[in-house]
């Protein structure tokens, strides 16, 4: 069992080293803060909500407001794990492809605050070719 150990304990060193958070990985390619989405080439890990001027969705608005988000993402092909801030529906361009944040939710409502823990973040990698 003593030989055993150092083996079993490898995968969490390796995911140590990555910078990510040990989150449930959750197999979709949406995620929640804190959490990994898997968006087969690569994974994106959400961290904060840096602005939500979306517009409430009970109210009409002369702009739609945006949502920008800052999430660690990592690429297999390359060792290091990047951060980037993301504006929800503005592709970016990143190591292999472009990556983003194809919808948010919940949607804003008037006189209603959203917990950080209740927003879920719909992601799309589209790799090079």
């Amino acid at each position: 069992m003593t030989r055993l150990l150092p083996i079993l304990m490898l995968p969490l060193a390796m995911l140590a080293t990555t910078g990510f958070t040990t989150y449930p990985w959750t197999g979709s390619k949406d995620a929640r803060l804190g959490h990994v989405a898997d968006l087969g080439e690569v994974i994106a890990q959400p961290v904060e909500v840096t602005e939500d001027s979306r517009c409430p969705a009970d109210v009409d608005c002369v702009s739609p407001g945006r949502v920008r988000v800052r999430i660690t993402y990592l690429n297999p092909k390359w060792p290091e794990d990047t951060e980037l801030e993301l504006v929800a529906g503005e592709p970016r361009r990143v190591k292999g492809g472009a990556i983003l944040i194809e919808a948010v939710r919940p949607e804003r409502r008037l006189n209603q605050r959203i917990a950080m823990g209740e927003y879920r973040f719909d992601f799309r990698f589209d790799a090079d070719r």
